[in-house]
């Protein structure tokens, strides 16, 4: 009996001992986190982005403003001039994917870069 008094005082002993170093690390040893401040700004979705994008009226660019629009190198822009000679211009903007060379990939990239003017 004095043996099992023993270990019940003991084990109450210890965890106090290790409540208070619990509590000391806590309160002393642990960095102090100040709070941070975040800020934002809201964004500006105002029609200036597209007021840079250059476009280009498909039957009468030169192959030289052909090759400023992504997706246009030279080889590209000499098909679409062959192709608009020959079939004497295009009669709409999805008549590029005719020209070889221009799949559904390269029409997507390079349409908001053109446009079509009434003759």
């Amino acid at each position: 009996m004095k043996d099992d008094f023993f270990s019940v005082n003991a084990l109450i002993v210890a965890a106090l001992i290790l409540s208070i170093v619990l509590v000391g690390y806590n309160a002393f040893l642990l960095p102090q986190y100040e709070p941070v401040s975040v800020s934002y700004r809201e964004a500006d979705f105002s029609t200036s982005a597209s007021a840079s994008i250059n476009l280009y009226d498909i039957n009468s660019a030169t192959a030289e403003q052909l090759q400023n629009i992504p997706g246009i190198g030279p080889v590209l822009a000499e098909r679409i001039l062959a192709y608009r000679q020959e079939t004497g211009g295009f009669q709409s903007l999805t008549e590029l994917k005719e020209v070889d060379g221009i799949g559904d990939a390269t029409y997507q990239k390079i349409i908001p870069y053109l446009t079509l003017d009434e003759q």
